[in-house]
């Protein structure tokens, strides 16, 4: 589940089987499963569901799922958006992927890191603040604030009009942590950091302002249902 830097990128896009248009994207944990956002897919049967998987010089490749795993504190009908993860099987592994192109979970807060978004052509930085950083920006109403930013996530600026498009729900927040000079030996590795959930463009008074699942606060669900699967 932690392979190298310089990953090559095979990009999931969750679709609706009738649709055209993903519904979200996520991140590839294995050769079969997929984290996403609990928001994209809770409501949707997996009968519903299908993954397609891009990759620069391969063929898209078409998965049907087998699973879907939702954390079971995600409850949007009780106002509880928190805990906004879940993991997604596919049918079969994708072949073409290796032990090296699995990015890094996290193995602390993505705070005062440096960050982009994985899957986009630009990787303009972004910073990262704590929740109430933005809450402060953006003046969100409680139901917003409730629904985007909760003890579960962080938020994020950037003043590069580029960084927001194309977005899709779920898109990784790729990170690099800041070593201090008593962590010299610790691996510099990129990581996921942030799922996205939402984002709020630049204005002439504010900068691009990101809203994110804070991967960090469920590593060990995401390990035990990890587990679970291939144990």
């Amino acid at each position: 589940m932690c392979g190298k830097s310089n990953a090559k990128d095979f990009v999931p896009y969750v679709m609706h089987r009738k649709g055209t248009e993903p519904l979200c994207s996520g991140v590839m944990l294995s050769s079969k499963v997929i984290l996403t956002t609990a928001r994209c897919v809770y409501d949707t049967s997996i009968w519903d569901l299908a993954v397609k998987i891009e990759h620069k010089g391969l063929e898209q490749e078409n998965f049907k799922l087998i699973r879907k795993m939702v954390h079971s504190n995600f409850k949007p009908e009780d106002g509880q958006y928190s805990h906004d993860v879940a993991l997604l099987v596919l049918d079969k592994e994708l072949k073409t992927i290796t032990n090296g192109d699995y990015m890094c979970l996290p193995s602390s807060n993505a705070h005062s890191e440096s960050c982009y978004f994985r899957h986009t052509p630009s990787q303009s930085p972004i910073k990262v603040f704590p929740t109430t950083n933005c809450d402060k920006n953006l003046q969100l109403s409680d139901f917003q604030t409730n629904l985007y930013l909760n003890n579960g996530s962080f938020c994020a600026v950037s003043s590069y009009s580029d960084t927001i498009s194309p977005l899709l729900g779920a898109q990784p927040l790729t990170c690099i942590p800041n070593l201090s000079r008593n962590s010299v030996k610790v691996s510099k590795k990129e990581h996921i950091a942030g799922l996205l959930t939402r984002f709020w463009p630049k204005t002439r008074e504010t900068d691009a302002t990101f809203a994110f699942v804070d991967v960090s606060k469920y590593v060990d669900w995401i390990n035990l249902q990890m587990n679970k699967l291939y144990s």
